[in-house]
């Protein structure tokens, strides 16, 4: 599951947006500190825009641990051309059927 995620990071990485569609769920809920959003368009919108918006170099996993076969909690930091230190964050991320189907991201900045 943490090969899948990053994964889903070096698409990120790349913006490849594409690709990172097939990985969410139809019905997927993101939970994140400024907001909260339903569905595979929604978050997939969300993830273009803030790729966009803070121009994302280099995502890396830090830690990870896997409580069940379909939850693991991460912990990463997010290396931006608009901050001169990196992003840090943690998120729970649970799949369903080889997609995620609820992520719930904390970042410090």
């Amino acid at each position: 599951m943490r090969d899948f995620i990053s994964q889903i990071f070096l698409c990120m990485t790349n913006a490849n947006l594409a690709k990172i569609n097939l990985f969410i769920e139809e019905n997927c809920l993101f939970i994140n500190y400024d907001r909260t959003l339903l569905g595979k368009d929604k978050i997939c919108n969300y993830i273009k825009k803030s790729i966009k918006t803070n121009e994302i170099n280099h995502l890396s996993i830090l830690n990870s641990l896997q409580e069940k076969r379909d939850t693991l909690l991460i912990t990463y930091n997010a290396f931006t051309t608009s901050n001169t230190s990196p992003v840090y964050g943690s998120a729970i991320i649970r799949m369903k059927d080889n997609k995620i189907n609820y992520i719930k991201n904390y970042i410090v900045k």
